[in-house]
């Protein structure tokens, strides 16, 4: 599947960006560049579980062909995975900390990218795939637009409910601050996009519905008919949708 999200939806036979090598506070990315001079928007771009930097090389490609200064990172849960968990109190601490190291990892990157002179600091994106996509939900607040694809996750009283009764409330209360439908919640009103497929059979569908029924007012949602990798056009529209939004005054 890696292969095939890389080249994804580049839509263009000009020749690609060559992608340079960045490390940003032990995170390794890779940053494309747009051949035009001046401050262009800047965009994260952020891979699947297990993947890395190279997954979704070709998004940044196409989106360096559109302007965007784009930079591709691998998430700590990838490049530094916690070890297995013994315990019930284990997983659920290294649950939380997983995402909330891969959120700061997000961060961490937005940052560079504010600080190079060829990015307005006021244009920058986030582009999410699956996993990805989860982790955008905890950084809304940092970028101006964000492009969440398949993103989808089980309400808290789910899992509480699958736990021991004894347990419940514990699980409640661990899993209650890393919970991407609330935090997607809390973003700002017209600022995501939500793309998804009709025949995922990775994410469930009340998964993917549980994100697009909490997201905030004028949220954009487009379902495709395709699998949890999407298609061509659900990756152009996104990179599109993307490129317009840091594109408006």
């Amino acid at each position: 599947m890696t292969a095939a999200l890389a080249g994804c939806g580049s839509g263009s036979n000009r020749r690609s960006a060559e992608p340079q090598p960045v490390t940003i506070s032990g995170i390794e990315g890779l940053i494309v560049e747009p051949s035009t001079s001046g401050r262009h928007p800047g965009v994260v771009v952020v891979h699947g579980a297990g993947g890395d930097r190279r997954e979704l090389l070709g998004q940044a490609r196409a989106l360096a062909r559109q302007g965007v200064v784009a930079l591709t990172i691998t998430e700590p849960s990838t490049a530094d995975p916690l070890p297995p968990a013994s315990s019930l109190a284990a997983l659920l601490d290294g649950t939380r900390r997983t995402q909330l190291r891969d959120a700061a990892a997000v961060r961490t990157a937005a940052h560079y990218l504010a600080g190079r002179v060829d990015v307005d600091p006021k244009r920058l994106g986030y582009l999410g795939w699956s996993a990805g996509a989860k982790t955008g939900t905890f950084v809304t607040g940092t970028f101006r637009a964000l492009a969440l694809l398949s993103a989808g996750a089980d309400t808290v009283s789910s899992f509480a409910a699958a736990a021991p009764p004894s347990a419940r409330a514990q699980v409640r209360r661990a899993l209650r601050p890393v919970d991407p439908i609330t935090a997607i919640s809390r973003a700002r009103p017209g600022t995501i996009l939500l793309e998804d497929g009709r025949r995922d059979r990775i994410v469930p569908r009340r998964a993917l519905e549980n994100v697009v029924h909490a997201a905030p007012a004028r949220t954009t949602v487009r379902w495709y008919d395709a699998g949890h990798a999407l298609n061509r056009r659900a990756w152009a529209d996104a990179r599109a949708w993307l490129v317009a939004k840091l594109s408006s005054a």
